[in-house]
């Protein structure tokens, strides 16, 4: 899986389903898309699926989260 929509990440997709034979999938966490990794342009055997928000939202860690060293806080950005 890879979970992103950099279009640099097309030619290590490429290379994982055509060298290793592997699935791959590209899960966008945007709501757009790029044209790279979009599902007419990865390889055969890929597959592409875009993370609906309330899913995206339900998958964060909460605002603040105890460690060894204290409490680290999510950015307010997130």
């Amino acid at each position: 899986m890879v979970i992103s929509n950099d279009s640099d990440l097309k030619e290590p997709v490429r290379l994982v389903r055509g060298e290793l034979n592997a699935p791959v999938g590209v899960l966008n966490p945007h709501g757009n898309r790029s044209w790279a990794l979009s599902p007419k342009q990865l390889p055969r055997g890929s597959f592409y699926k875009p993370i609906r928000r309330a899913a995206l939202r339900a998958s964060q860690f909460p605002t603040q989260v105890p460690d060894a060293r204290g409490i680290v806080h999510k950015p307010t950005i997130w």
